[in-house]
């Protein structure tokens, strides 16, 4: 294992799928993201929110790639299957088996991230999260600029997406942050 002082998140062309206009109805926020940690370099033009949630995650919790990843890359493809699950304040994203994915396991006063089959490199986790919450604020800094989203009519779908904004908002409070809603997000 490495240790290193080389940690670092980039987000390019942040926007919707349809392009750089606003889409109410697109609820998945898009970019190039990259991630350095150490000699690794992990980037994708994938679906950024979801990718953001899921870092947001590995501030305490492991994150581990699997023989198959079905959709749950750190830097997913897609990320529009957002499934309500029993905990009112957690999600379930899946997408399709395309991606970029790599460990992350959160150790004390470190980080070890690795790619799925390679050494680990050790980052300071106070810099990890400092990465990891200015990539969320970015994040959140695009869908308050957008219009508010149309809600899915379909109340599984809907409570997915609100479950997910949950999720978003307990784990921005556990950093100490103050979390930057979308606009319209629980109005009927």
């Amino acid at each position: 294992m490495k240790n290193s002082q080389a940690f670092w998140i980039r987000a390019r062309q942040l926007g919707w799928l349809d392009g750089p206009g606003d889409d109410p109805h697109d609820l998945c926020l898009h970019g190039e993201v990259t991630v350095q940690a150490g000699a690794y370099f992990f980037a994708y033009c994938c679906c950024a929110s979801a990718a953001a949630l899921r870092m947001l995650q590995t501030l305490s919790e492991d994150h581990l790639c699997r023989d198959t990843d079905n959709g749950e890359q750190m830097l997913p493809c897609c990320g529009f299957c957002m499934y309500p699950t029993r905990d009112p304040d957690r999600v379930f994203i899946t997408g399709c088996d395309h991606g970029v994915n790599y460990n992350v396991r959160p150790r004390g006063s470190r980080v070890l991230l690795s790619p799925k089959r390679g050494p680990e490199t050790a980052v300071p986790f106070s810099l990890y999260r400092r990465e990891v919450l200015a990539f969320a604020r970015q994040v959140e800094a695009a869908y308050c600029r957008s219009r508010p989203k149309q809600l899915p009519q379909d109340p599984f779908d809907r409570e997915g997406y609100r479950s997910f904004w949950r999720e978003w908002a307990w784990r921005m409070k556990a950093q100490g942050e103050t979390p930057r809603l979308p606009p319209g997000l629980f109005s009927p």
